[in-house]
């Protein structure tokens, strides 16, 4: 059963067309003569009779010349679309022979793109516009080519001029000029790979940043699953970078009660950067935690505070002895000091010895009370 779009096409169009008029011219002619017959002379009718197969040949030949000017016009509308699809098309596109490599055919953009001259391309394989070491690749590569799906890959290309440039292809098995041809479609990405390695580079120096800080530092998404962390981060918690794509919790199962994930729970929930310093007890540390919130999760910062802790419990120490050693001169000093002075008053006026021996024997005491005082502000200080 013949294909309607072949029909359609043209290929079987005008024969068919050419048979379906002769049929019925036969078929109408014959009747149309007899019909007329008993109404003609016969010399008319004879001459009628020869004369319908010369008008047929002439409505056949107009026929036929209109139908082959319709699709002379079709055709060239055709060349007209696959010189728009093809040879105008923005991207680099060719064939080449799958058997030798060399190039068939190639549109006006793989002239521009890679700054050689139509002859020159077509003179060459397409090993020429790759690395050379890129060659056994690039077969295996197009022996995957068929006619029923696309191969797509990323390669560097080399311009007239050596320049490196990096493409997508895409390749097809098909047919050019009836011969076997793998055709090819060109994008251009150099600026899109070198977007890729500057976010690379960028990705490397901040990783070695993170390393080379004196914070332990990690990440989590929003299901608590640890996604980067840096050396000092294993150092710190004893873990190693197996812990990449495990929950905290299965890492760290007294995640709960960490001062650590309580902070990046604040965070996490409320999308806004949490810091805190406390003891955590797993490690024995204190710990200045800070928590971020990103687009993924969180990321944690946390460096060990507990030297600086230590000397902050030791500061509040001494600033402990020194409010005693202040209270010491201020008020224990001033009792025999005053009983003292008092003593010397009433010595003053003292009216016999007796008088006198117990003044004194009090002011004895009152001295020996103020250079024990004097002695234990002395031992205070000392532990200052």
């Amino acid at each position: 059963m013949l294909q309607f779009s072949k029909i359609k096409s043209g290929r079987f169009a005008i024969p068919i067309i050419y048979t379906v008029v002769g049929i019925f011219w036969i078929l109408l002619s014959d009747r149309a003569l007899i019909s007329i017959e008993p109404h003609v002379h016969s010399g008319l009718y004879n001459l009628l009779n020869s004369a319908k197969g010369i008008i047929y040949v002439y409505i056949s030949a107009i026929l036929l010349g209109l139908l082959v000017t319709r699709f002379e016009k079709r055709s060239l509308k055709s060349e007209k679309q696959y010189r728009d699809i093809y040879m105008s098309n923005p991207y680099p596109i060719w064939f080449f022979d799958p058997g030798d490599y060399k190039f068939m055919s190639l549109n006006d953009a793989s002239c521009f793109y890679y700054g050689y001259t139509r002859a020159e391309l077509l003179s060459m394989t397409i090993f020429d516009i790759h690395p050379k070491e890129d060659s056994a690749a690039l077969k295996q590569f197009f022996l995957r080519a068929n006619s029923e799906k696309y191969e797509w890959g990323r390669w560097c290309h080399l311009k007239k001029g050596g320049e490196p440039i990096y493409v997508n292809i895409s390749s097809l098995l098909t047919t050019f000029n009836e011969k076997p041809a793998i055709m090819v479609l060109v994008i251009d990405i150099t600026e899109k790979v070198a977007f890729e390695q500057h976010l690379h580079k960028s990705q490397v120096n901040l990783e070695s940043t993170l390393s080379s800080i004196s914070d332990s530092y990690f990440t989590v998404d929003f299901n608590w699953v640890i996604s980067s962390a840096n050396s000092n981060f294993y150092e710190r918690t004893g873990t190693s970078a197996d812990v990449i794509g495990k929950k905290v919790k299965s890492v760290f199962p007294d995640a709960d009660e960490s001062v650590i994930f309580q902070a990046g729970t604040r965070a996490m929930e409320e999308r806004l950067p949490t810091k805190i310093d406390a003891y955590y007890a797993r490690l024995s540390k204190w710990l200045h935690v800070a928590c971020y919130p990103t687009e993924e999760g969180i990321a944690v910062f946390f460096t060990d505070i507990t030297e600086r802790k230590e000397k902050e419990a030791e500061i509040m120490r001494q600033n402990e002895q020194l409010r005693r050693v202040s209270w010491l001169n201020s008020h224990e000093i001033r009792k025999p000091v005053a009983s003292i002075i008092s003593l010397v008053e009433l010595l003053k006026i003292s009216g016999s010895d007796h008088e006198t021996a117990q003044i004194l024997e009090k002011m004895q005491k009152c001295t020996a009370d103020l250079d024990n005082l004097l002695h234990q502000i002395n031992n205070e200080a000392s532990r200052l």
